[in-house]
């Protein structure tokens, strides 16, 4: 049977109307209507392309708004993302409203979003193995705990030491707290070190033996001394956590990949146009 214009519209308007009252409960209602959308662009076809036009004005209102909030102009790359973005959050507006979200509802662009938003976040089935190995091939260091160093340190404050005394620290002749304060510090990482010794230092220290001294140092509160007692290298999570981790990782891509899939089906239905634009302030990077 052909269903005529007249007929269509009538349809459409039954199904708003019900998808209305289904919304007054969210679980049932956004269920419902995630299926239902996309069954009626299945039936009838997708909708004539809309056109979206962003402006250099709107293009400049998202710049000001990042550098509000970042303290900063936002760099080419970043600018194209929030365009893109903007351009996402237009596209979820106007097919709410299509779909008559809006009637009866004083709720702002943000809430009908939010609405669309739901209505296209798809949840990944489980998983493989295979999976698993690609995602963490993908970015091994990821998934291992970092280097670590326990350290004794002396503060010797604004006394110089020489080599003779880092001698005999390191032989046992000399207590280290006759130099100064004493500390213990246990599992500190290789960046950690490099930021308080200098990243050329804190290379000779991984390299170093463990037991030996090193320095003296010049840090924010004098000069520094500091002993090796031990060194853990790069290492793998434990199994249970290594699956834990790469599952979530796993589960976050596939939702980003499939409302990707989702917001470009809905862009399908418009057309889109950016008007060239050109700060005033020079956009970082570019």
């Amino acid at each position: 049977m052909t269903v005529t214009e007249p007929s269509k519209l009538k349809a459409l308007d039954a199904m708003t109307g019900y998808l209305r009252k289904a919304l007054a409960e969210p679980l049932v209602g956004f269920t419902l209507l995630a299926g239902m959308i996309f069954a009626v662009w299945n039936v009838w076809g997708e909708p004539e392309a809309e056109l979206i036009v962003i402006t250099r004005d709107r293009v400049a209102a998202l710049a000001e708004e990042h550098r509000l909030l970042e303290g900063r102009a936002p760099s080419a790359e970043q600018l194209e993302q929030l365009v893109q973005r903007h351009i996402d959050e237009e596209v979820l507006v106007r097919s709410a409203y299509a779909l008559g979200l809006n009637r009866g509802d004083g709720r702002v662009r943000r809430q009908l979003i939010n609405k669309m938003s739901f209505v296209v976040e798809q949840e990944p089935g489980e998983p493989t193995e295979a999976d698993l190995q690609a995602m963490y091939l993908a970015n091994p260091e990821r998934y291992q705990s970092p280097a670590q160093a326990d350290l004794v340190q002396v503060h010797t404050g604004e006394d110089a030491v020489d080599a003779q005394t880092v001698q005999a620290l390191a032989s046992g002749s000399l207590e280290p707290s006759i130099l100064g304060r004493v500390s213990q510090v246990y599992g500190v990482m290789d960046i950690e070190i490099a930021e308080a010794i200098g990243a050329e230092n804190a290379a000779v220290l991984a390299a170093a033996a463990p037991g030996s001294w090193h320095g003296p140092y010049s840090g924010p509160q004098g000069l520094l001394l500091v002993k090796l007692v031990e060194r853990r290298p790069q290492a793998e999570f434990p199994r249970d956590q290594l699956q834990r981790y790469l599952r979530e990782d796993w589960y976050i891509s596939q939702r980003q990949a499939l409302r990707r899939q989702q917001l470009d089906t809905l862009r399908r239905g418009y057309r889109v146009e950016v008007e060239a634009f050109k700060p005033s302030l020079q956009v970082a990077g570019s």
